[in-house]
């Protein structure tokens, strides 16, 4: 026992169960307890972690009548272990000497359950971290799970030009994400108090159509859900299939379907072509109907065509879907580059699928003459 509060346990090999039994506990004054329960928490491997949102613009003006907020990163464990987060560091842009700035997590004693978040934040001198973060983000700080990290300071050192976040554990990448302001929503001309969350866990980390600007109308959602956050769908079966969801989709910037999804299971691991190729299987694109010429497209009605060619035969088959955007959003919609199905025409196929389209809402499969 190395202290009152710490009991050191060594085992003879490494342990992999998530909980740890705990029989006839026993403490200095003869106390007592049957049993005890625990979770076990393991040093986070490459993609356990990932930076969920970003708040590098925080409102700090004493004379705007609003409260100040904090510069945050929020942390989401998509593992299924408890994370031990003791250790965990991020460094920013190298200098020209090979230098970084290191930021590292005081976080002694502190685990992060399986789809929990942890938020990491400065707090200033002489604030409470709790009242500070909850002043300006109300109900943040009751959200059950959550992990809170505060660091003593005027800020976390994010630049508002954009910046490197490079989370390490060791000598492991955890996540690396060089966010850049041009991805927070067409249109949005000041950043400040306006936090950029991420679709969805699993997207690219730093490709821009995996985040866009929270419609929270407190400009984040530290601790909680991800306002943006699109909807988790189940697996696609495992035969070959296209998913389009939602349709019609509106972005508008309000947070509900504000963004599509283009789902794929291909028939083998072959090639596909958008015209670049690429040997994967399954994958997703977030795709933003928000350009003059997509909106045209969206709102007659297109299809999402994915080309396989199969080696060696060099055989190709061919599967689509209709997809449009809503109505009401056809006049305000803008573009931005789906993540790496970068097609061409994204969505567009021939005049004669889009009539079928709009006809009958017709579905061709993998394969199909």
């Amino acid at each position: 026992m190395s202290d009152a509060q710490q009991v050191l346990l060594h085992f003879e090999r490494p342990l992999t169960q998530q909980q740890l039994v705990i029989h006839d506990l026993r403490d200095l004054k003869g106390n007592r307890l049957a049993s005890a329960v625990r979770p076990l928490a393991y040093p986070p491997g490459p993609d356990a972690l990932r930076i969920n949102e970003i708040l590098y613009a925080p409102l700090a003006d004493p004379y705007d009548g609003r409260p100040d907020q904090p510069e945050y990163i929020e942390l989401i464990n998509i593992s299924e272990r408890h994370l031990n987060l003791e250790g965990l560091f991020w460094t920013d842009v190298p200098d020209e000497r090979g230098r970084a700035d290191t930021v590292w997590l005081p976080a002694r004693f502190q685990a992060l359950a399986p789809e929990s978040l942890a938020v990491v934040f400065n707090v200033p001198a002489g604030q409470d971290p709790l009242a500070f973060l909850e002043a300006a983000f109300p109900g943040a700080t009751r959200q059950p799970g959550t992990g809170w990290i505060p660091v003593s300071g005027a800020s976390l050192g994010l630049r508002n030009e954009g910046d490197l976040i490079h989370l390490q554990y060791g000598r492991h990448t955890i996540d690396s994400v060089y966010y850049d302001p041009s991805w927070h929503q067409a249109g949005v001309r000041d950043a400040t108090g306006l936090s950029l969350e991420r679709l969805l866990p699993e997207g690219p980390s730093n490709d821009p159509a995996s985040w866009t600007s929270s419609p929270d109308p407190s400009g984040g959602t530290p601790g909680r859900p991800n306002a943006a956050r699109l909807q988790t769908t189940p697996p696609l079966p495992e035969q070959p299939d296209l998913e389009v969801t939602p349709s019609p989709f509106s972005p508008d910037g309000d947070g509900i379907d504000d963004v599509t999804v283009i789902r794929f299971r291909l028939p083998t691991a072959g090639a596909w072509y958008a015209p670049v190729s690429s040997t994967v299987r399954d994958g997703w694109c977030a795709r933003w109907g928000r350009s003059t010429a997509a909106r045209r497209a969206c709102c007659s009605g297109t299809a999402t065509t994915i080309r396989v060619a199969r080696s060696p035969s060099g055989s190709t088959s061919y599967c689509w879907k209709p997809w449009m955007l809503a109505a009401a959003a056809c006049w305000l919609a803008e573009h931005r580059w789906c993540w790496h199905a970068r097609f061409a025409e994204c969505g567009t196929a021939t005049s004669a699928l889009r009539s079928q389209n709009r006809s009958g809402n017709h579905s061709k499969a993998f394969g199909d003459p």
